[in-house]
């Protein structure tokens, strides 16, 4: 049975993807680097994030708000770290992230877990939960297992269509498929260009992994090859050129190995 601290950790971990993947762009993520603004807009909106996520186990927990908010401007100081690292090691931004984003996952299990083994909600989330399950008693058929496997499910789900396209455009540009990957622009001029159209390339890839971790999930093996081969025959043409074959294998090899490490991580659980 999972107890409540693996739940809030899941809620704590959605709540990091949510900020660094979805609320955070690129425009965010390179200004930053520069803007002390930018960073502390950033940092505010991990601490409010996790803050309502967690709010049903922490309460009036003073040490657990004084951790998230020492965990919130440690995260703030990593990545001005980061950032000054991939400024001084271009060719090591893929490395940077990877070691990055570890460290945040790692900081929150690690820091977290001595204070919340034996957490429970407060009186005050079970109040409006059984509010909640009143109106609508399917939620009462909600147990910790179920709600720790969705939570955790719905972050790799959302890593998949956010940071899966960060670890490919950095995979990229790291062997040199720059020229002509749309995807290693900088999102502020590319939407420029393009009258805010977005590279239909990334959706393509978003597309694909979300098609394939979802078979994976539902153990249709059969299907994703027809995934993969309706990609190929949109490029067929294209694929005729030397460099353009090997940059949409690379991209399309990266894509789908991250989509079958998720599947793979959500059928453990």
């Amino acid at each position: 049975m999972v107890t409540h601290y693996k739940v809030l950790l899941a809620l704590l971990i959605i709540g990091h993807v949510l900020v660094d993947f979805v609320l955070q762009g690129e425009c965010m993520s390179r200004e930053k680097g520069v803007r002390k603004i930018v960073l502390l807009k950033h940092i505010l909106q991990l601490f409010l994030v996790s803050g309502v996520l967690a709010w049903p186990y922490f309460g009036q927990k003073l040490d657990l708000w004084g951790m998230l908010l020492a965990l919130t401007l440690f995260h703030g100081c990593l990545d001005r770290v980061k950032t000054w690292y991939e400024s001084n090691n271009t060719n090591r931004q893929l490395e940077a992230f990877i070691v990055d984003q570890f460290i945040h996952i790692a900081s929150i299990i690690v820091c977290f877990i001595p204070l919340i083994k034996d957490i429970q909600p407060t009186a005050s989330a079970l109040v409006v939960w059984e509010f909640l399950a009143g109106s609508y008693p399917a939620l009462r058929d909600i147990t910790s297992d179920k709600a720790y496997v969705f939570i955790v499910a719905a972050a790799i789900y959302i890593f998949n269509v956010k940071g899966a396209t960060v670890v490919t455009r950095l995979v990229l540009k790291k062997y040199d498929f720059r020229r002509i990957d749309n995807l290693a622009k900088d999102e502020c001029i590319a939407k420029t260009e393009s009258n805010g159209i977005r590279n239909p390339g990334e959706a393509i890839g978003n597309l694909e992994r979300i098609l394939v971790l979802t078979l994976l999930l539902e153990k249709n093996y059969a299907t994703i090859g027809l995934v993969i081969a309706a990609k190929t025959i949109a490029r067929y043409k294209k694929l005729e050129e030397k460099d353009f074959a090997e940059y949409f294998l690379v991209g399309t090899l990266i894509s789908i190995l991250i989509a079958v490490l998720s599947g793979v991580t959500i059928s453990a659980l």
